[in-house]
């Protein structure tokens, strides 16, 4: 911990130094330089303290209780180069982000990446390491300067000048007094130099944290031109900004970007450990989380952080997979935002959180059943723009500006390549275009139907009522479509995963017989030859579902026409006359689905 002794004779030092400088450079009076030594060494002392506290611990709703950062944070790897302006052909290596202390010990760092990549914690880690463990960090800086950039949405107005400037002499306790006369273009480089200078001499790592968060586009002017000025003179002292990716579009002299990178493997494996502090309870969740299909989204530290959460207050995570994909959605869309207080006002009217959702979900089906795509270009996107703004009061003109908005408010879309962009995450991308398929007015209207098996099986799983949708689904839908051995094989697999609320209704029976049927016949009512284990899936999935079925509930509606077919395993049923038109006229089943009591279910099920 950096002792108050110490910190007071580097101040002390350091802001002798800067007066007499900074007066000779002006040819102004030291005494205009009215900063009282004890003042200023008490608001640093003040402010590190306080960056101590918040640097030292991670909380948010979800957590029992919050952790040590010390005790969860795992280092973290950066892109060499943002994605956004990397082609697909090049290859980004990836560093260990403490490796570019060292390496880029010059330059001034500016950290993006996706929302809840883990900037804010890597910037709590960064403090923490310079307070309290000397070895790593005090031979090379005195202490570190926070500054949380959302405060400025309620300290500087949206044309305020120089508010890095300003606000770093209030956080040290500066002041100038300056004649009344002396011209404003005197006094701003004054002030300027003075603060550089300063800096300098305190040898010290200032965060500017959150770049993304301030709301005005004016403010956010005025910051970058300020970070601007600091970057091309400090030399002594390190400055540090994160954002979101999506909000930082500049180049800045002695400055590099970097763009933390998605967490491997052993990384997911380290962070569960260490935040569950039990390799076996790590173990389990990530066992679980792995069987999953929303897997693919525990690469971003923030939902991997929720799910730990989850598992540790429950000892178990959301037994269906729909709470996931609407809590990754919330979080992303909304929540995160709001449990740290920001708001990001958007430019259009009647375009805030519900409407994007909308957008972004009408979106994904237009992407997935159009483009049969997880990565698409920048072409294709404002192409799909253009078909579908108006149904949101949305310019044609405006395609790149909203795709700015989506990415940098909601975190759900993004650019992941020069030229290219995708959603956050495959499960988020089936999630939302199952949302725009539920609520279509008709199963009618939906066309690329070859793509989306994933996507109708969540559909059927987050419906209303997901009997009656399945049944609408295999019985109209796929009514005269002939659907490949893959996309049955996919989407009852996925069923499986999701788990839809099946009631026991006969509908519902006739409907996973009625897919049964066209899994196992080919062209011409043939028997397929099989030559995998996916037949025994299907069957145990029938038997799961029809667990408490009886032979009476199918023989209702349809008469065994034949038994012992295809060398006695399957017998077939044709539709009583009086429920003609409204279920399937041919059923071929197994005799086992109409025994009475049936009630294997398999233990993957």
């Amino acid at each position: 911990m950096i002792k108050e002794a110490v910190l007071s004779y580097i101040v002390k030092k350091s802001l002798d130094f800067t007066i007499d400088l900074t007066a000779k450079l002006f040819k102004v009076k030291k005494s205009l330089f009215l900063s009282n030594h004890k003042e200023v060494i008490e608001k640093l002392q003040i402010h590190v303290h306080d960056v101590n506290n918040w640097s030292t611990e991670i909380s948010f709703k979800d957590l029992q209780k919050a952790k040590y950062t010390s005790d969860v944070y795992i280092e973290l790897d950066v892109f060499l180069i943002p994605n956004k302006i990397a082609f697909s052909n090049e290859e980004n290596s990836t560093i260990k982000f403490m490796t570019i202390f060292e390496k880029y010990e010059n330059r001034h760092l500016v950290i993006t990446g996706q929302p809840g990549a883990g900037k804010t914690t890597l910037m709590k880690s960064i403090c923490n390491a310079i307070i309290i463990d000397e070895n790593k960090f005090n031979d090379k800086s005195a202490f570190p300067i926070l500054i949380r950039l959302r405060e400025f949405n309620k300290l500087y107005k949206a044309d305020y000048k120089m508010p890095l400037v300003t606000h770093l002499f209030n956080l040290l306790g500066i002041q100038l007094v300056l004649p009344v006369d002396v011209e404003e273009d005197v006094k701003l480089p004054l002030k300027e130099s003075f603060l550089i200078n300063f800096l300098d001499q305190l040898n010290v790592v200032v965060i500017f944290d959150g770049y993304d968060e301030i709301s005005s586009y004016g403010l956010k002017h005025s910051v970058i031109e300020d970070f601007r000025k600091l970057c091309i003179n400090l030399r002594q002292s390190k400055l540090i900004l994160t954002s979101r990716g999506s909000d930082y579009n500049f180049h800045i002299d002695k400055s590099t970007v970097f763009e933390i990178a998605p967490l491997n493997n052993s990384q997911i494996i380290d962070f569960s450990n260490k935040w569950l502090g039990d390799s076996e309870k790590a173990e389990e969740l990530l066992s679980k989380i792995k069987i999953s299909p929303f897997y693919d989204a525990a690469i971003r530290p923030l939902t991997l952080a929720h799910l730990c959460a989850i598992f540790e207050r429950s000892g178990n995570i959301p037994d269906k997979p729909k709470t996931m994909y609407r809590k990754i959605v919330n979080l992303l869309l909304e929540e995160w935002d709001e449990q740290r207080s920001i708001q990001r006002p958007s430019k259009y009217a009647n375009f805030e959180i519900d409407r994007k959702f909308e957008f972004l979900s009408r979106m994904a089906y237009e992407i997935t059943t159009s483009l049969n795509k997880n990565i698409f270009n920048k072409q294709e996107l404002i192409g799909i723009y253009k078909y579908t703004c108006e149904d949101f009061d949305l310019s044609i003109h405006d395609s790149q500006f909203v795709i700015n908005e989506i990415e940098s408010h909601t975190g759900l879309l993004y650019q992941s390549g020069y030229d290219n962009f995708e959603f956050a995450h495959k499960s988020i991308q089936e999630f939302l275009t199952a949302e725009y398929i539920v609520k279509l007015p008709s199963l009618s209207k939906i066309h690329g139907l070859r793509y989306i098996p994933n996507e109708l099986a969540i559909a059927v799983a987050i419906s209303s009522l997901p009997s009656d949708y399945f049944f609408e689904l295999i019985n109209l839908t796929f009514k005269g479509v002939e659907l490949t051995e893959n996309f049955i094989n996919v989407f009852v697999n996925r069923l499986i995963l999701e788990k839809p609320d099946f009631n026991q209704s006969d509908e519902v029976r006739i409907a996973l017989l009625s897919l049964y049927t066209q899994f196992i016949l080919g062209k011409g009512g043939q028997l397929k030859l099989f030559h995998s284990d996916l037949p025994l899936l299907f069957n145990n999935f029938v038997k799961h579902i029809m667990r408490k079925s009886s032979s009476s509930s199918i023989k209702k509606h349809y008469d065994i026409v034949e038994e012992e077919l295809y060398g006695g395993d399957f017998i077939k049923l044709i539709v009583k006359d009086k429920f003609r038109g409204t279920f399937p006229k041919l059923l071929v089943a197994k005799m086992e689905f109409l025994e009475n009591n049936v009630n294997h279910t398999d233990s993957s099920l």
